[in-house]
C-alpha cells in the first residue's frame, strides 16, 4: 500500500481531484503529490457542472471503483484516494471501504459530501443517516482499517467532528469554484483566509490540511492563500481538469508546483555563502552542519560530480573553531599516480637513494587546519592503511623515519562514488571508513531536489554581476524544473549565467533557456542509441496512454470498439467521440 505524502507547513503541498485516467495521469506528471478521485471530476469532463455529483446519476462508488480500475490506478505512481458517496441507503460503510481496498485504493474521502449542502435538504439528509454525520462514520472505520483518510469539511464544528472520527488530513472546502470558466468567487483572499483560521480552530498540528474552492483559480491566489492561513496546501479540481487537452492540464499542474517553490530571496536569511536550499534533505544536511561544524569530529560528504561537494567542505571550514586558519584540499586523484605515500608524509633523507634529500610532508603542514582529502577513495590500500594510523594517532612519521611529528587537525573527506560501491568492490577500505565517517552527508543530485530550484535560481540571479536580468518568470522556473541537469549545481550556475548574460530582458523566460532543450534532445539520443531493441518493445508494450489520442484509442479497444459504452465511459457524447476518431484518423471497424 503506497503511503500519502504528509507535508509541513514550511512546505506547500499540491493535490488534484480528478475524474479521468487522462488527467489523473497529467496532473501527476505536472507535480501532483497524490490524487482525489472523484465522480465531480468525470462529470466536469462530461460539460456538466460541479453540483451534478449529487444527482442520482449513477452508483458513484461502483462508478469510481471501475474508473480506478481501468483508467487510473494502473498508470499512476502516486497515492490515489477514492471519493465515497454514503448517500446510498443500500450500501453500507464496510462494504464501501472494502470496495476501496479491493479496487487498489490507498485511501477514502468524503464526496460527494453533505458539508457542502445546507438548509431543508441537509437536515433531512442527517435524518434520514445519509449526510455528514455517516461521512464521519467513513472515515473512523477507513481510518481504523489503515486507510489513509482526507475529510472534506466547511467550519470548526464539521473539522472537529472528523478530527475526532480520525481523519488524517481535512479539506476546508470554501465552496465550488464559480463557474465553468473558472471565473474567481466573490470571496477575496483575506476573507477566505478568515474562514479557514476559523474552520481550523483547536484541530490538532498533526493533522494536514489543505483548501479547495472558492477564489482560488490561479497558482498565485493557491500559494496567497497557504501563506496566510494555517493550511499546508491545495487541491485543484476545476482548476485543471477543464482543460481538455493533456498539455495543458500538465502545464496547469506543473504552475502549482513551481509557484509553491517560489520564496522571496530577502525573506530567508543567508547565513552563510553556501547556498543549502529549502528541500527537505538539504535542510537536514544544513542542521547537521551547523550541529557539527565546531567539533573535531571526521567528516565524509559523498555526492554526484558539481553537486557542492566542495563548497560544502569550504562551508564547514568557515563555521568551524577560529584557531583553523585555513584549509588544505589534496587532491587524491593526482596522488594516486605516483608519490602519494611521500607527498603525504615525507621521507628521510637517502629514502630514495643514497644521495636523495629529506622531503617534508604536507601533513606535517596542517596542524590548525581543516584537511580536506578530495576523492579520498581514489587512494591505494598502502596510503590508505597509512592514513588510519593518521586518523587514530593524529601523528606523523616520514617513510624511513622512527620519530613521530604530533599535528592537530580537521579531517574532511569526500567522494563521487557511492560508499556502498566502494566497500562491495574493495576500492576504500572499511577500516578507513569508519575511521571518515564519523558524520557522513550525502549530498542528492540536483534532479532529486528539484524543490530547490526556485530558490537557487533567485539566489545565483540575485548575485549575478553585468547583467540585465534581475529576477525569472513561472515559465523560466518551469523550464530549469524539466531539465534532469546531469552536471547538477555546476551546470545549473553555468546555464543561469549564459541566460542571465545573453537575455536583454529583467525578467528571464522560457525561451531563455531553449538552450537546454537542445541538449535535452542530445542527451536522448545519446540514451536511446544504447537502448536494445527488445527493452524498447517491452517499454512499447507496457507504457500507459498520455495523449488524447492514446486515451479514446485505448477506451475504444477496452469497449470492443463499441461507441455508445466507449462515449459512456468517456464522458463524452457519442457525437464527440465520432469527431474525435475523425480528427485522430484513429481506426475504428
Amino acid at each position: 500500500m503506497k503511503k500519502l505524502i504528509t507535508s509541513k507547513k514550511s512546505s506547500f503541498s499540491f493535490a488534484a481531484a480528478v475524474g479521468t485516467g487522462m488527467t489523473a495521469k497529467a496532473a501527476e506528471k505536472g507535480g501532483a503529490e497524490f490524487l482525489l478521485l472523484i465522480n465531480a471530476g468525470r462529470l466536469r469532463m462530461r460539460g456538466a457542472p460541479s453540483l451534478s455529483c449529487y444527482l442520482p446519476l449513477e452508483n458513484v462508488n461502483s462508478w469510481i471503483a471501475n474508473i480506478g480500475k481501468t483508467e487510473v490506478l494502473n498508470r499512476c505512481e502516486i497515492p490515489v484516494l477514492m471519493g465515497c458517496s454514503v448517500a446510498n441507503p443500500q450500501e453500507n460503510i464496510n462494504d464501501i471501504i472494502t470496495l476501496a481496498k479491493e479496487s487498489g485504493f490507498t485511501g477514502v474521502t468524503n464526496f460527494p459530501s453533505a458539508c457542502l449542502i445546507d438548509g431543508e435538504i441537509r437536515e433531512v439528509l442527517e435524518l434520514q443517516n445519509m449526510g455528514f454525520e455517516k461521512e464521519c462514520e467513513l472515515i473512523e472505520i477507513a481510518s481504523k482499517q489503515g486507510l489513509q483518510t482526507l475529510a472534506y469539511v466547511t467550519n470548526n464544528d464539521e473539522a472537529l467532528q472528523m478530527a475526532a472520527a480520525g481523519a488524517s488530513r481535512l479539506c476546508i472546502n470554501i465552496g465550488f469554484t464559480n463557474s465553468s470558466s473558472v471565473e474567481p468567487s466573490n470571496l477575496t483572499v483575506d476573507n477566505t483566509v478568515k474562514i479557514i483560521d476559523r474552520a481550523l480552530r483547536n484541530i490538532p498540528d498533526h493533522i494536514s490540511t489543505y483548501v479547495e474552492g472558492g477564489p482560488i483559480t490561479t497558482p498565485e491566489s493557491a500559494l496567497a492563500i497557504c501563506s496566510k492561513s494555517r493550511v499546508q496546501g491545495y487541491i485543484a479540481g476545476s482548476t485543471i481538469d477543464r482543460f481538455p487537452l493533456e498539455e495543458a492540464i500538465i502545464n496547469i499542474a506543473k504552475s502549482y508546483r513551481v509557484i509553491s517553490n517560489i520564496e522571496d530571496v530577502d525573506s530567508i536569511i543567508q547565513e552563510s555563502s553556501y547556498i543549502f536550499g529549502t528541500s527537505k534533505k538539504m535542510s537536514q544536511i544544513k542542521k547537521m552542519v551547523e550541529q557539527f561544524a565546531t567539533l573535531n569530529t571526521p567528516i565524509l560528504i559523498t555526492g554526484p560530480s558539481g553537486s557542492g561537494k566542495g563548497a560544502l567542505v569550504e562551508e564547514i571550514h568557515q563555521r568551524s573553531d577560529k584557531h583553523r586558519n585555513k584549509i588544505i584540499h589534496i587532491d587524491c586523484l593526482n596522488l594516486a599516480l605516483e608519490g602519494g605515500l611521500e607527498f603525504l608524509f615525507g621521507s628521510v633523507a637517502g629514502y630514495q637513494g643514497k644521495n636523495s634529500a629529506s622531503k617534508i610532508g604536507v601533513l606535517e603542514y596542517v596542524n590548525n587546519t581543516t584537511i580536506h582529502f578530495e576523492e579520498i577513495s581514489a587512494l591505494d590500500h598502502e596510503t590508505q592503511t597509512k592514513l588510519i594510523n593518521f586518523f587514530d594517532t593524529g601523528t606523523v612519521r616520514r617513510l624511513g623515519d622512527d620519530k613521530h611529528h604530533q599535528v592537530n587537525c580537521r579531517i574532511i573527506s569526500s567522494t563521487r562514488e557511492p560508499i556502498d560501491q566502494l566497500l562491495k568492490k574493495g576500492i576504500l577500505i572499511e577500516e578507513l571508513y569508519y575511521r571518515l565517517s564519523a558524520l557522513y552527508i550525502s549530498i542528492p543530485a540536483l534532479n532529486k531536489r528539484t524543490e530547490d530550484i526556485p530558490f537557487l535560481a533567485k539566489k545565483f540571479i540575485a548575485d549575478m554581476k553585468n547583467s540585465q536580468a534581475q529576477k525569472i518568470s513561472n515559465s523560466g522556473l518551469s523550464a530549469l524544473m524539466e531539465y534532469d541537469w546531469p552536471g547538477n549545481i555546476r551546470e545549473f550556475k553555468n546555464a543561469l549565467t549564459r541566460a542571465c548574460l545573453l537575455s536583454h530582458s529583467k525578467t528571464l523566460k522560457s525561451s531563455d533557456f531553449n538552450f537546454l532543450k537542445e541538449l535535452l534532445i542530445t542527451n536522448s539520443i545519446d540514451e536511446a542509441s544504447v537502448v536494445s531493441q527488445k527493452s524498447l518493445d517491452k517499454e512499447s508494450l507496457c507504457s500507459q496512454p498520455l495523449t488524447e489520442k492514446d486515451w479514446i484509442t485505448e477506451t475504444l479497444q477496452r469497449n470492443r470498439f463499441k461507441r455508445g459504452p466507449t462515449a459512456t465511459e468517456l464522458g463524452i457524447t457519442t457525437r464527440t467521440l465520432y469527431s474525435k476518431i475523425k480528427k485522430y484518423n484513429i481506426y475504428s471497424p
